[in-house]
Order: structure tokens, then sequence, then C-alpha cells
């Protein structure tokens, strides 16, 4: 594992093998920015930004915003190295209304990078999402769209799961989310027997540099991490908070990990308890 080096850690005589530095192709983290005043948003930045890579500013608040404000939060984030994107409520409202275009060409105008492209509440079918994929990647946004059932009745085919996604892909879209739901079938409240291998199953017939894992609660992560690995990509709908025990876990020093650096250093025989990941 590469060497973070580029800048001087506290403690740095005590060894951690800290994962490589931004720009990464996995272990992405994604954030959702929900309706955050500037002066938070950068108090987090101050913090964090070397741990996240996405923020997600969520649903259809943004209408909300000033448009000063809004181009001034897309600034902010682009400052510390993060790529914002806008939730997929907004644009399924931009559909509705017959606004898909517009939409596009405002992005555009504000210096929005990317967007997500959802079917949670409008009846997309497949094609049609990917129509919509083009539109928006030939006019240079970057697209995330999103897979899954909100209220699925049976565990994800990773088959049927890849077909949509390839479609997608295809289509020109960088990243896919995999609906929080459909992660919730196969691990909540406990690991189902095989949902890590469904899940890895569908990671290497889309590439795991391609999908995120739609986590939003720390239970949700950590059973992630322990069953994918600390590279497996978590997001978008991560608050804020949440991430101060997310980088710890993914290196495993925290409680929920075992603190494994202690058992690294010292070896199995010389830790008095130890938590199975």
């Amino acid at each position: 594992m590469e060497w973070v080096s580029n800048m001087k850690y506290a403690f740095d005589f005590l060894q951690l093998d800290q994962r490589p530095s931004k720009p990464r192709k996995t272990g992405l983290t994604a954030v959702r920015d929900r309706m955050r005043g500037l002066g938070e948003q950068r108090e987090f930045l101050e913090t964090y930004a070397q741990f996240v890579d996405f923020a997600k500013i969520s649903n259809f608040a943004p209408r909300l915003y000033s448009e000063t404000f809004l181009v001034e939060k897309l600034k902010l984030y682009q400052e510390y190295n993060l790529l914002p994107f806008f939730g997929g409520i907004l644009f399924e409202n931009a559909v509705a209304q017959g606004k898909a275009d517009e939409l596009a060409a405002y992005l555009r105008d504000i210096g929005a990078p990317a967007i997500e492209i959802s079917n949670n509440i409008l009846d997309l079918g497949s094609a049609e999402m990917a129509s919509h994929i083009a539109s928006y990647s030939d006019v240079g946004i970057m697209v995330f769209v999103e897979w899954g059932e909100k209220y699925p009745t049976a565990p994800m085919d990773p088959k049927r799961a890849a077909e949509d996604i390839a479609l997608w892909t295809d289509a020109g879209a960088t990243y896919v989310i995999l609906e929080r739901s459909e992660i919730d079938q196969l691990l909540m409240p406990d690991v189902k027997p095989d949902g890590i291998e469904r899940m890895r199953d569908l990671a290497k017939l889309v590439g795991s540099d391609v999908l995120i894992f739609e986590a939003e609660s720390q239970a949700q992560a950590v059973a992630l991490i322990r069953g994918l690995g600390r590279d497996v990509n978590l997001g978008p709908n991560i608050d804020f908070e949440l991430v101060k025990w997310l980088e710890p876990s993914r290196l495993g020093i925290s409680r929920e990990m075992g603190h494994l650096t202690i058992e690294g250093a010292a070896g199995r025989d010389g830790v008095r308890s130890r938590l199975e990941v």
C-alpha cells in the first residue's frame, strides 16, 4: 500500500499504513450536503477534505438557494479538491417538467461538474435513462447513476444488475450507485450467507472502481468495509458528522474494526482480546 507522504502527520513515529492520497480510483467517499451553510462547509473541509472525494448536494433543496450562494458552495468544494454533484431528485424534477436540457445548460453556466441521474420517483426505463446519461455526458457533465429498487422483494441478481449498469456506463455514466435498500436486503440487520458474495460478483462484473455502495449508517459502512475491504467506494448519503469514524474504520484503527494496528504490531498472541472481522 502506498504511503501518504505529502505532509507531516502528528505522531509520525507510530506506524500506520495509510491510504493513497487524492485523486483515488478506489476507496472513494461521497458525503451528503443537506443545506449546509458556507461556514459549516468550510469548517468540515478544513478538517476532513483529505478523506472525502465527492459531495452530493441533496434533493430539491438547491432550488431554495440564491444563485450566488450556490456558485460559492460549488467553488468551495472544488477548492478543496472535492467534486460536487447534484442528487437525482433535482434531475427528476427537471424531467417531469420537460426541462432536462435546460438543466444541463444551467449546470454548465454555474460551473457544476456533475449530476446524479435516477429513476427513484419517475418511471424511467433503462433505455430512457441511458438516453439522458448520454445527453449530459456529451456536454461534459459527469454522470452518477443509481441502480436498484427502493423496496426490493428479493436479493439482488448481480447478472441482471450488471446488464443495466453496462448499458448506462456505455452511455457515459462514470459511477453507479447501488441503492441502499438493495444493500440492506443482503446485509441488514445481519449479513445473509451469500450477501457479500453477491456484491463481490457485481463488483467483478462492472468494476470495483465504478461501483459506489450507498451506505448511510455506521453499521452499513462497517459491514461493507469488513466484507469488501477498506477500499470499497462508499456514499453518497454519508453525513458530515460520520466521516470522523469512517476513515479510521477504513484503516482498522477504530473500535468497530478491532484496532487492528495493535494486533499487527504485537501479533495475534500478544493481544488479550480481538474482534473477528
